[in-house]
């Protein structure tokens, strides 16, 4: 594959506006009153447990399905009035949805075809895709004579070859095994920052969406509860939902204590809330939109947050029992048991293991762990039945 002659960055043009949008099945929503504004060449990744509606809304911009309400809008102009194959959306799935009588050639030279584009055009057009994703010598093959990742290849090359400037896709690597998932993903970004083209990708894997995305946004019971970088949303979550999905994360619940008088300090400096718990007082930042009225909250902690041994002055500490220690090759995983909160994890690097890779730690000892005030936020408490079927949905990956 020749290296390509430009290399674009997302912008800050406006590109593809979804404003308000609804969509129900059977009078149940499945999208609710989402809005999303993606720049050119922008990669936005719509990341949730099935059924939270990601799939129903790249449908809706592809225009499979149309909204009940609201208007979706590309480069300016409103989608209500056209049909799907007059968008020039580019549009990849999970099942490669590739013609198993068409040679590779032939399957990436469809969309040109159905365009009307001269045949020795097309001929140029579908070899110079075919380099990009590395498949020039397969041309052609039938798509059963080809791999997984080989057949993903084909699809992606078919939804860019006519020049689209949006693609769409839907979960493209979810049927592929853990290491070529990796190896596309980096060759999916590449791709789109040499074509400059803006993508809207559809997952429900974390570390897919945290790899690849210059944002994502959250889906929930078919709502997008945040959008921002994948560091944004793993380090200052704004709901109890997008703390325990986006990774691994221990959550003490009490009661509000202080409560910032506004938002943050001169200087745009988080407030600072306290908890109070079963355990003692913990400060934490203060989560957008928290409810002083609420009198409830959570605070919420990274288990690399989770420090076990004596704390510096002014740290948020408590004592605690350590009931098992696991050796994970570049961490330890640490389970604490904390009186009046329960269980609490930790994460050691992987310097802490020592060479019997528990760090000298066992069933029983007392130890104490503290964690920075910065590294904690406060939350909003979600009811039982959120925090349940949040948990649940992780556990279903």
């Amino acid at each position: 594959m020749g290296e390509p002659t430009t290399q674009t960055t997302p912008g800050d043009a406006e590109f593809l506006r979804v404003n308000g949008v609804t969509k129900s099945f059977g009078g149940a929503p499945a999208v609710d009153d989402v809005s999303l504004t993606i720049a050119e060449g922008e990669f936005v990744s719509l990341l949730g447990p099935s059924g939270s509606g990601k799939t129903t809304t790249l449908q809706m911009i592809a225009g499979f399905s149309d909204p009940d309400s609201g208007t979706i809008a590309l480069g300016g102009r409103d989608l209500a009035s056209v049909p799907t194959h007059k968008r020039d959306i580019g549009v990849v799935f999970q099942n490669y949805a590739l013609f198993p009588h068409m040679t590779v050639a032939q399957n990436v030279a469809f969309p040109l075809k159905m365009r009307g584009v001269p045949r020795r055009e097309a001929e140029s057009r579908v070899r110079a895709a075919l380099e990009q994703v590395h498949l020039a010598k397969f041309s052609d093959r039938k798509p059963a004579q080809l791999s997984g990742g080989q057949q993903q290849r084909v699809a992606l090359a078919r939804a860019f070859v006519f020049g689209a400037k949006l693609l769409l896709m839907d979960e493209p690597l979810g049927a592929l095994d853990k290491k070529l998932r990796e190896v596309l993903q980096e060759e999916i970004v590449h791709l789109a920052r040499s074509l400059g083209v803006t993508v809207v990708y559809v997952t429900h894997d974390q570390e897919e969406a945290l790899a690849m995305s210059d944002r994502i946004a959250i889906y929930n019971e078919g709502r997008i509860e945040q959008i921002g970088s994948g560091r944004d949303l793993y380090a200052r979550p704004a709901t109890l939902f997008v703390a325990t999905f986006m990774g691994e994360s221990n959550i003490v619940r009490g009661a509000l204590a202080a409560v910032p008088s506004g938002s943050g300090d001169a200087a745009g400096a988080p407030g600072i809330v306290s908890v109070e718990t079963p355990a003692g007082v913990f400060a934490g930042v203060a989560s957008e939109g928290l409810d002083a009225s609420a009198g409830r909250a959570c605070l919420m902690v990274r288990p690399e947050h989770v420090r076990i041994g004596e704390a510096p002055v002014g740290a948020p500490r408590t004592a605690a029992t350590v009931r098992g220690a696991t050796y994970l090759g570049s961490s330890l995983r640490v389970s604490l048991e904390v009186p009046g909160i329960g269980t609490l994890t930790s994460r050691q690097s992987e310097s802490a293991a020592g060479p019997d890779g528990n760090a000298g730690l066992r069933p029983g000892d007392a130890v104490e762990v503290w964690w920075r005030t910065e590294e904690a936020v406060v939350l909003a408490e979600g009811g039982e039945a959120t925090l349940t079927s949040t948990l649940s949905a992780v556990a279903a990956g």
